[in-house]
């Protein structure tokens, strides 16, 4: 199938990101189901949309996220557009990951076991990030 899907949303200063990253959840559902993956792919790609926008909202601080997600024969294109601080996670190793004394850094490790990083890139006070994620064979 080719199943594409595109989502943005933003949210206001101090307000709760949970209705943002409930409808990046909903709409990487609609998603799976458009393009026919196994339970397994779809709740990995689910969880991973569901870690990279909340770090967004949560830890970059963005007030807005626009997510696309492309489907491929061996794999799940996902890229993710913010206005949050910069953040490369390339440059965060997995044995760094995560901190044992807060937990911190579960969300990531599971992003960067799951995917491959394909681009990041920061321009004109904006994130974009590039993964994807290879189907099950």
């Amino acid at each position: 199938m080719n199943a594409t899907k595109s989502f943005s949303a933003g949210q206001s200063p101090g307000e709760d990101p949970g209705d943002v990253v409930m409808a990046a959840i909903d709409a990487a559902g609609a998603f799976a189901e458009a393009a026919g993956l196994s339970p397994g792919m779809a709740a990995r790609l689910t969880i991973t949309v569901a870690e990279l926008v909340a770090n967004a909202l949560d830890h970059g601080g963005a007030g807005e996220v626009a997510l696309e997600l492309a489907d491929h024969p061996d794999r799940i294109a996902l890229t993710l557009l913010d206005n949050g601080i910069a953040f490369d996670p390339r440059e965060f190793a997995s044995a760094d990951l995560p901190d044992p004394d807060t937990g911190g850094g579960v969300g990531l490790s599971l992003v960067k076991a799951w995917s491959r990083i394909e681009r990041y890139t920061r321009e004109g006070g904006g994130n974009r990030l590039d993964l994807s994620l290879p189907k099950e064979r």
